[in-house]
């Protein structure tokens, strides 16, 4: 079975307005179907507070009555203090799901999931070692043609 141009033209065009779309339509509803706000709820001021949110970051700071979570939200660094004992160090990247008080404080923690600071760096660096991996692959079964500009097979 032969398409022909306009008809591969036809359903490039349809597939990609499809994809379009779709994001388009992810982008403005995602919000309304978080099962716990995000920060944006959260920094706002109308936002209830002695409710369940969801927060993560890394911990900066350990003190006698709780600990500090620090999170990139836009360009800003949102600071949160949970109240309670730690449980893991500083630099340890931590997921929370506690009850949300006055002043950005997270009251109890319902559940917690934490990644250590050294667990974290050696996934990226299983990650690094795999796209080289993969890169030596490509390369063993293509090469790059510079007259044409283009990959060609070995």
């Amino acid at each position: 079975m032969k398409i022909n141009v306009s008809s591969r033209i036809f359903l490039i065009c349809i597939l990609f307005i499809s994809l379009t779309v779709s994001c388009l339509y992810y982008s403005s509803e995602y919000k309304k179907h978080l099962e716990y706000p995000s920060y944006e709820s959260i920094l706002s001021s109308d936002y209830p507070l002695n409710q369940l949110v969801y927060i993560q970051g890394s911990i900066i700071e350990i003190d006698s009555d709780g600990y500090y979570i620090i999170n990139n939200y836009n360009g800003h660094n949102v600071i949160i203090k949970v109240l309670g004992k730690s449980p893991a160090g500083i630099n340890d990247e931590v997921s929370i799901l506690g009850v949300l008080g006055p002043s950005n404080q997270i009251l109890s923690v319902k559940e917690i999931r934490i990644i250590s600071y050294w667990k974290y760096n050696f996934l990226l660096l299983r990650s690094l070692l795999a796209l080289i991996f993969l890169f030596i692959i490509f390369l063993h079964y293509w090469r790059f043609d510079f007259k044409k500009i283009a990959f060609k097979r070995r």
